[in-house]
């Protein structure tokens, strides 16, 4: 008798760390492809690198900064912000009501000193099945 509750308790343990690894690999798998688009993003935008950094936006980011715009800011940002500092804070995807999957990441970074946080909402894209940056935030913790 012993031993089958020892041989139930077993499985049980073994099934539940199986449903742990799978739902690990879910939640990675979930989240590394708008992690990795904000990555690169945010790369190439402290790297002074706004032609790469604007490709990577949507329709709705794009109707609302033209890339000239976007070229000044990244100027500015690049020059002022410390990019070996870039640190992913949190982040989170969310199903949308439209079948789409929305991604905000957030980002801890410095510049003189202070550190700012930026928001990174990544979209994906439902006919192209690509995540687009939806838009950007900077502010100072606790603003």
């Amino acid at each position: 008798m012993k031993k089958r509750i020892l041989i139930a308790v077993g499985g049980l343990l073994g099934l539940a760390a199986v449903a742990g690894i799978g739902w690990l690999t879910y939640a990675y798998i979930e989240t590394s492809a708008p992690i990795r688009t904000s990555d690169t993003f945010l790369k190439s935008f402290l790297n002074d690198e706004a032609s790469r950094a604007y490709a990577m936006t949507g329709e709705s980011f794009k109707a609302s900064t033209d890339e000239d715009e976007f070229k000044q800011v990244t100027q500015t940002a690049s020059s002022l912000l410390d990019k070996s500092t870039l640190k992913l804070k949190s982040g989170d995807v969310k199903d949308n009501d439209n079948g789409t999957k929305l991604a905000t990441l957030t980002y801890d970074v410095m510049s003189e000193g202070e550190s700012y946080l930026l928001t990174v909402r990544v979209l994906m894209n439902p006919d192209t099945g690509k995540w687009e940056i939806l838009n950007v935030e900077n502010k100072r913790p606790g603003e």
